[in-house]
């Protein structure tokens, strides 16, 4: 998920290209927006350029009010980008380009003072974490390396980047074992002073069977990251550093339980709480779990979506959580559904104050060149997709924290499990998969 500059917020996912899964077809990226409070129907908009697998996406809005997606198509990494106010136009999406060549495991995007930088790590040797950067969001400066990944037998993933409120940029990532890939091995962190021209020597953050960091910068740049244990360790943990990355807390356990390397998301609203989101199969959470972290702590986690407490019985209620902020004080998170069978979302309102999105007059010019040069004349493009009722199904607002009600994105293909590339708690479902 993402919010554009006029406060709107957008939805992606990846599914597979044919409805009864019962042959293989190309996979698409798919968009939807929340527009005054219902999901728009969702619309195909890039499809898997290579004809392969999607495996990992991510999604960030420019100040010039512009979408830029970064995903992996057969583990090679592509970008494409459109106006926040042409999403729903499937044509208005710029043909997906290569960025560059090799194969890798995770991407990361972030939109850094006058530039872009894409967070890469490498799926074969040297196994190492990389960056490129782009300024005319068109042609992207040769690989700069992050972390070499001293160690001859593992390799990095699960790489993710924030930025803090002077310029500063933050990259984490998680440390696997080879040949095998897994368990994983350590929590790993760098920073950049330069817009990602050079980076700090990595820091090893915690050793130990540990990955799928998530990492968020509140206002003042304190910088908070999120991490899982792996199945036979479990927990969600947390470190902290109020001074740019140079010091770091000790371990914080966010949660027991919560077995496995499910995503894990943090983001930030204007109070400068720190709202978490991950998901397990394991007591005290069988579904999507939620804290916030604030100047004392974490707060105690809440089983916002499936049953509370229960054993494991291997239908969980939710997979792949992700978590952000509209308006200051909006906490909205969307999920995979049992079985992959959807795409739910759920929202609340913090106690922070609300904030105003900017008015056109304070943004970034917009790039039409960009948009000029790329748009491929007479291309196919994907067409937009009625939901099977041709509307999307309605919320319902819940007046206590957490409840159990959804809105259900509808989905005409199988929901991939990759991460949507998202006080009373009322839980919506965007768009059911359809039956064979």
């Amino acid at each position: 998920m993402v919010v554009d500059k006029d406060g709107r917020l957008h939805a992606f996912w990846v599914e597979s290209g044919d409805s009864s899964l019962q042959r293989a077809g190309p996979e698409t990226i798919v968009h939807t927006s929340y527009d005054d409070g219902n999901w728009q129907n969702p619309i195909d908009i890039i499809v898997a350029p290579q004809g392969g697998i999607i495996s990992d996406i991510a999604v960030v809005c420019d100040e010039a009010n512009h979408i830029r997606i970064a995903f992996l198509d057969s583990a090679r990494p592509f970008y494409t980008s459109a106006s926040a106010s042409e999403c729903n136009d499937a044509k208005a999406w710029i043909q997906a380009r290569l960025v560059h060549g090799g194969t890798y495991s995770s991407v990361a995007l972030l939109c850094a003072e006058h530039s872009l930088v894409l967070g890469l790590a490498r799926l074969y040797a040297p196994h190492d974490l990389v960056v490129l950067l782009t300024e005319d969001y068109v042609s992207w400066f040769d690989p700069i390396t992050v972390s070499e990944v001293p160690f001859d037998e593992e390799a990095a993933a699960d790489v993710r980047l924030a930025s803090g409120p002077s310029g500063e940029l933050y990259a984490v990532w998680a440390q696997y074992s080879l040949p095998t890939g897994y368990p994983p091995l350590r929590i790993m962190f760098a920073g950049s002073e330069d817009g990602g021209h050079t980076w700090s020597e990595p820091l090893e953050l915690d050793n130990g069977e540990y990955g799928k960091p998530a990492v968020a910068v509140t206002a003042d740049g304190a910088i908070v990251v999120a991490y899982n244990g792996a199945a036979g360790l479990q927990g969600r943990y947390s470190k902290y550093s109020g001074d740019s990355g140079r010091s770091w807390s000790e371990r914080s356990l966010i949660s027991s339980g919560i077995g496995g390397l499910t995503g894990t998301a943090l983001a930030v609203d204007s109070a400068q709480t720190v709202h978490f989101v991950s998901a397990g199969d394991t007591p005290p959470v069988n579904g999507v779990a939620y804290a916030h972290f604030r100047s004392l702590g974490w707060s105690e986690v809440a089983n916002i979506v499936g049953p509370r407490g229960t054993p494991a019985d291997g239908t969980r209620a939710g997979f792949e959580p992700w978590v952000t902020v509209v308006g200051g004080n909006e906490v909205h998170v969307c999920f995979i559904g049992p079985g992959h069978d959807g795409i739910f979302h759920t929202s609340t309102t913090s106690n922070a104050p609300p904030v105003t999105p900017p008015t056109n007059d304070s943004r970034s010019p917009i790039r039409e060149a960009e948009h000029a040069r790329s748009r491929v004349p007479g291309s196919s493009s994907p067409t937009s997709r009625a939901s099977p009722s041709g509307t999307v199904l309605a919320g319902q607002s819940a007046t206590d924290w957490p409840t159990r009600s959804a809105t259900h994105l509808p989905v005409l293909a199988g929901v991939l499990p990759v991460a949507v590339g998202l006080a009373a708690w009322a839980l919506r479902s965007l768009r059911p998969r359809a039956k064979s």
